[in-house]
């Protein structure tokens, strides 16, 4: 069936060319290495840790993608492919094959005093700061690892008044900022978030100082008077793979317990009142997690028409800076 012997492949992937060797026997696909990469580093381990594993042992390629990296799985498996053809197989007996399914984990049923659905940015900063203040923290993500939500990916933060601009000697303050906000948008934001919003801005940047992050002020991104003696935006200098890990390590350091995989599906509510979220893993096991309050920071609201139009009545929305 097959031409015995290794085969060197590669494809490009995200960052990189993927080199892999790929191994048969007779009768059917032995062995995959990863012999060259510069990928991020959870996706790569989630590649050589299931998919990898679950091509080989089912003899298919008809596996769930890795999650939040569709270039690296395509790159995999149309080098993939290119080996089973080279060894003189059909590509086809591999995407054609049944699909591989995951196996099932058991229902859970947690208590936690916060729950957070969504690890981006904001739901990263909202676990960390209740987790510190003495809260157990229970996060969902509907993404399979950090390194697949946009929060670790960002160029920088907004803020004022923070360590990285007292350091350069920035003299930019909360009610210039404030000012030119409302008037750019025309006084229609709730005036009294923004600027609560503005007076606590430099918490984020001194949470992510904390964890290990560099940064740096810089003018990019956006068109704004906000530059040189005025600026605040912060750019970060760690690197993304950098980043994935210091995350995981401050859910690590302040017990914040996370389900990856998994997407809330209701609030749940008992007398009226919050009782926790009930949410639901990519391979169909419920997660169940009690609690009195709850954070809801799963992002695309600007993204959703329907929404807009039902809570703010147009899809034309100022950003604020």
């Amino acid at each position: 069936m097959y031409k015995k012997g290794d085969y060197e492949v590669e494809a490009e992937g995200h960052h990189s060319t993927v080199k892999l060797r790929v191994s048969f026997d007779e009768e059917k696909l032995t062995k995959i290495e990863v012999l060259e990469e510069n990928e991020t580093q959870a996706f790569v381990d989630d590649l050589k840790d299931r998919f990898i594993p679950e091509v080989v042992v089912n003899q298919s390629l008809n596996v769930d993608a890795i999650s939040g990296a569709t270039k690296l799985t395509k790159a995999v498996t149309s080098s993939v492919e290119e080996a089973i053809t080279e060894a003189g197989g059909d590509p086809k007996t591999f995407t054609e094959a049944a699909h591989v399914t995951e196996t099932k984990l058991p229902d859970a049923d947690v208590t936690a005093d916060v729950v957070v659905i969504g690890s981006g940015a904001s739901g990263f900063m909202s676990a960390i700061t209740a987790a510190k203040a003495g809260s157990k923290v229970v996060v969902l993500e509907k993404a399979g690892n950090l390194a697949a939500v946009n929060g670790v990916k960002v160029s920088g933060p907004f803020a004022v008044n923070t360590p990285v601009l007292r350091e350069r000697g920035t003299t930019l303050t909360v009610n210039e900022v404030f000012q030119h906000v409302m008037n750019y948008t025309h006084w229609e934001p709730n005036s009294a978030l923004i600027r609560n919003y503005l007076e606590h801005s430099s918490e984020a940047v001194e949470n992510l100082l904390e964890i290990g992050y560099q940064f740096k002020e810089a003018n990019f991104r956006f068109k704004t008077p906000f530059v040189d003696e005025k600026g605040g935006f912060h750019l970060i200098l760690t690197d993304v793979d950098k980043r994935v890990r210091l995350w995981t390590e401050a859910y690590e350091k302040y017990g914040v317990d996370v389900f990856f995989n998994t997407a809330a599906k209701e609030v749940l509510k008992e007398n009226g009142k919050i009782a926790g979220v009930a949410g639901q893993r990519k391979d169909g096991s419920k997660v169940t997690v009690h609690a009195k309050s709850v954070i809801i920071a799963s992002g695309g609201y600007l993204g959703n028409k329907e929404l807009l139009l039902k809570y703010l009545g147009t899809t034309h929305v100022l950003t604020i800076l």
